[in-house]
């Protein structure tokens, strides 16, 4: 019972953390040809969570709503 109890915690902690943060949205390309990048990684500078890029080339990450500027590191293997 207690194992689930803080299971339900957590998941309530998690949603409240979440709901201070704000959608940010972008497109990876090659910067030459503007080819759209897919299933790149895009990890953020200030939270240090991350997303894929979809086929695409675009992500979706969340930000703290504060974050007056959002870094972003890109990395693709073999590119």
């Amino acid at each position: 019972m207690q194992k689930i109890l803080t299971l339900c915690c957590t998941f309530f902690v998690a949603g409240l953390l979440q709901a201070q943060d704000k959608p940010f949205k972008g497109r990876v390309t090659d910067a030459q040809s503007g080819e759209s990048l897919a299933f790149a990684t895009v990890q953020s500078d200030i939270s240090g969570l991350g997303a894929f890029t979809d086929s695409s080339g675009i992500f979706e990450l969340n930000a703290p709503d504060r974050a007056e500027r959002i870094g972003v590191t890109i990395s693709l293997v073999g590119y």
